[in-house]
């Protein structure tokens, strides 16, 4: 599984603030109780200085002085949780005690990212992914399957809810099964027939799971490739390399972009190198086929035909629909 490097650094960022938090109530908490129980913060600095006198006789070689200190710590334990007793305070309210016992709070076992981190990644990566989708309209539980007409089409055989059903299906055992299967998809079909839904829905539910997911348009992703190559001042090449290093990406609206032998070669490198990749990537086209094969170059076609399983969509624009409704 790749990590995006700007959503690891917000998670780390949400630790630390988290530690903080935690450390400053966790003082807010040992003054309170302090101005309440003066005794108690006598105690407390007894005790550091028991811990340092033991420490300091054990490296020195003097057991006597190591088991004297011992003996004020136990005495000193047991005055502390009376005290805190009086105050019918739990005997370990004072403890600071990381929120992740495994980790300690720092985000790492080791070399390898805690399950706290992990978990804080697949937030901020869902964050990101936010900025680009609808995840809470775009998703599996929000698709609307009484949208597809349910009239048998005669060229298909089949009605648009019919086909859609299985793609749904199909979609929804992508998202839950991905980093298992090695499948990249290729949306085709008319214009609002459900194929930007779908590829939201997917995901919004693969990065839930924690997978890096990059978004994004065939316009937008080959004018940030674009300004990557020619050094412009918007470029950002930390967005450009996450096309290649992301698990997934999500390509919309193929055939939009303004076609140059720039971006017929740009095009061909992303593909070619996604697919030489552990990441998997879909794609969707209003454009058709033979419509496809006349706007780029073979070896691009010859890719999306041999190395894409095809989704195909078809039926009314569902957005002309919903707008012809919504005026009705």
């Amino acid at each position: 599984m790749a990590r995006n490097p700007a959503v690891l650094r917000a998670a780390l960022m949400r630790l630390q603030a988290e530690r903080t938090r935690r450390k400053l109530a966790h003082q807010d908490l040992l003054s309170e109780l302090y101005a309440r129980c003066p005794r108690l913060a006598v105690v407390d600095r007894l005790q550091q200085a028991a811990l340092l006198d033991g420490l300091t006789g054990a490296s020195t070689g003097h057991p006597e002085a190591m088991q004297e200190a011992q003996a004020r710590q136990t005495a000193l334990s047991e005055e502390r949780l009376r005290l805190l007793g009086a105050m019918h305070l739990p005997p370990d309210c004072l403890e600071d005690r990381p929120m992740c016992e495994l980790c300690g709070d720092t985000g790492y076992q080791g070399q390898a990212l805690c399950a706290c981190l992990k978990k804080c990644c697949a937030e901020e990566q869902t964050k990101a992914l936010s900025a680009r989708i609808d995840l809470e309209r775009q998703s599996f539980d929000a698709f609307d399957l009484g949208l597809f007409s349910s009239a048998l089409d005669q060229e298909y055989g089949i009605s648009p809810r019919e086909n859609v059903e299985v793609l749904y299906d199909l979609c929804a055992d992508y998202a839950q099964s991905f980093g298992k299967q090695t499948e990249n998809l290729f949306f085709n079909g008319g214009v609002g027939t459900g194929k930007t839904f779908l590829t939201a829905c997917i995901a919004g539910a693969v990065s839930k799971r924690g997978f890096w997911v990059v978004y994004d348009t065939a316009i937008h992703l080959l004018s940030v490739l674009e300004a990557e190559k020619f050094d412009r001042d918007d470029a950002s090449p930390e967005d450009a390399r996450s096309y290649i290093d992301c698990d997934l990406l999500i390509v919309d609206d193929l055939g939009t972009e303004f076609l140059s032998p720039f971006v017929q070669s740009a095009l061909y490198n992303l593909v070619n190198r996604r697919l030489t990749g552990p990441g998997r990537t879909i794609i969707s086209s209003n454009l058709t086929m033979t419509e496809l094969r006349k706007r780029y170059t073979p070896q691009i076609v010859s890719r999306l035909e041999g190395e894409y399983r095809l989704l195909f969509f078809f039926g009314e624009d569902l957005r002309m629909k919903k707008g012809s409704a919504q005026t009705q």
